[in-house]
């Protein structure tokens, strides 16, 4: 398969990963921003909406980070097989791809803290999740952001 069939069928997978994002953030707009009382109060349907948001936002970082920016630097013949991902990180923000790198590795500590849930620390949960929901566009427009920029190759 040619490199360009490969990113563009990454890219198709990071669109449905957004398409269902949005329609777990439709489902949680109005909860937004949570309190302490409304997080201790959550019924299954909006625990359901948020998992699917968490889970969706990390299915989207990982196709990303493991499909489109390495098969994008080897659609530009940019040999970065065996590097690592700080340096495809670099590189990708070299060539415009990436408006800096740092954003990519703060989404991804989001992302490592959203994996520990410790439900006595309610607080903490709500403090985080509701930072969460605010870099979800973040995460969106940085797909948009290198989606749009392939397009013009």
């Amino acid at each position: 398969m040619s490199a360009d069939l490969f990113l563009k069928e990454a890219l198709a997978e990071c669109e449905l990963h957004i398409k269902r994002i949005r329609f777990a953030m439709s489902k949680l707009n109005d909860h937004i921003p949570f309190t302490v009382v409304t997080w201790t109060t959550l019924n299954d349907e909006t625990v359901e909406a948020m998992d699917q948001l968490i889970f969706r936002f990390i299915k989207l970082q990982d196709a990303m980070g493991m499909r489109v920016f390495p098969r994008l630097l080897d659609y530009l013949n940019e040999p970065m097989e065996n590097t690592s991902m700080l340096d495809k990180l670099n590189r990708l923000e070299k060539l415009g791809y990436l408006s800096r790198k740092e954003v990519w590795q703060e989404l991804r500590n989001l992302r490592n803290n959203l994996t520990h849930e410790y439900p006595d620390q309610v607080e903490d949960n709500c403090r985080l999740f509701n930072y969460f929901y605010s870099q979800v566009d973040v995460l969106m427009d940085l797909f948009f952001h290198v989606q749009g920029k392939i397009s013009l190759i």
